[in-house]
C-alpha cells in the first residue's frame, strides 16, 4: 500500500498494511483502490470529524471501530482486538495521529507475537511510535 504513502503520517508496514493519522473523506475510493478491505478507526467517536463509517462503507469497504482512550486504552484487550481485526484482511489504521495505531502494534507484537520488548517497541516505532512510547514502555515492562 506504498501508493498511500501520502496520507497523513502514513507508513506502509507491508503490502497489506498502512498505518496513518485521520485521513480526509476524499481518501477512501482511492484507499480501495489499493486494496483495502477494511478501515480500522482508533479514535473515539467524539473525535470523528465526519462520518467515517458513511463514508469507508460508501467506498466499499468494512468499517471497523476499536475507540482507544488515552492512557487506559492502550492495553493488551485492545491489541488483541486489533490484531483480529487485521486477520481479516488487506488494513488501513488509523487514529488521529497515528500514534496510538502505532503503541497497540508494539503491544502486539509483544503479547500476540512473542517479539521481546526492544523489537516490540521497533515495531512501534516503524509505526510511528512517538509521545506514547513511555507509556508503551510501562506497559510491556509491566508484564
Amino acid at each position: 500500500m506504498e501508493q498511500l504513502n501520502h496520507l497523513p503520517n502514513a507508513r506502509s508496514l507491508g503490502p497489506h498494511l498502512l498505518v496513518c493519522a485521520q485521513p480526509d473523506p476524499g481518501h477512501w475510493a482511492e484507499v480501495k483502490a489499493a486494496g483495502a478491505i477494511q478501515v480500522i478507526n482508533l479514535c473515539e467517536p467524539k473525535e470523528y470529524p465526519y462520518d467515517e463509517a458513511k463514508a469507508v462503507l460508501a467506498a466499499g469497504m468494512a468499517f471497523i471501530s476499536i475507540p482507544v482512550a488515552v492512557p487506559g486504552g492502550v492495553n493488551v484487550d485492545n491489541a488483541r482486538l486489533l490484531h483480529e481485526a487485521m486477520a481479516t484482511g488487506p488494513s488501513v489504521i488509523h487514529c488521529s495521529t497515528g500514534n496510538r495505531v502505532a503503541a497497540l502494534l508494539a503491544l502486539r507484537a509483544f503479547h500476540l507475537e512473542d517479539e521481546d520488548i526492544e523489537q516490540a517497541l521497533a515495531c512501534g516505532r516503524a509505526a510511528g511510535l512517538t509521545k506514547l512510547e513511555p507509556l508503551v514502555k510501562e506497559c510491556l515492562q509491566a508484564n
